[in-house]
């Protein structure tokens, strides 16, 4: 109905959010499917972002949850740091998990990987020998 629009939040970017989109562009050229960066837009566009914005606590909450994946981790451990009186939730999509969060005045999307781009992550961390995931893993 068209009463329900008055209580439509806008829905704000970060750098960070830029930068995870600009990242997964590149990934997804370099995999030889940049026309799945165009679906991904398409996809944010007229469907996550209008959703978030209607229902902003559509998402899990991000910080109750065991991290799985080391992005999430190092995500939560930044989100604790600086967020406070944000609250990071995960919107889970079929090919991406969006990491955003609710504040009084908008929802702030802040970070995005497909899960392609993940299992590409850690796979390339484990092949290094991975020294930063030990090294982060060290500071409880």
């Amino acid at each position: 109905s068209v009463s329900a629009k008055a209580e439509h939040q806008p829905v704000k970017a970060s750098a960070s959010f830029e930068a995870s989109l600009n990242e997964a562009r590149q990934f997804l050229t370099a995999e030889g499917h940049p026309q799945d960066f165009d679906a991904l837009l398409d996809e944010l566009l007229t469907k996550v972002v209008p959703y978030l914005g209607r229902f902003p606590q559509i998402g899990r909450p991000l910080l109750d949850e065991k991290a799985g994946a080391v992005e999430t981790l190092t995500a939560q451990e930044a989100l604790k740091l600086r967020a406070a009186p944000l609250l990071p939730r995960q919107y889970v999509s079929p090919s991406f998990l969006l990491i955003y969060a609710t504040a009084n005045d908008a929802v702030y999307l802040l970070n995005l990987r497909y899960y392609r781009q993940l299992s590409f992550d850690l796979e390339a961390m484990w092949l290094a020998g991975s020294p930063g995931f030990s090294n982060t893993a060290g500071h409880e």
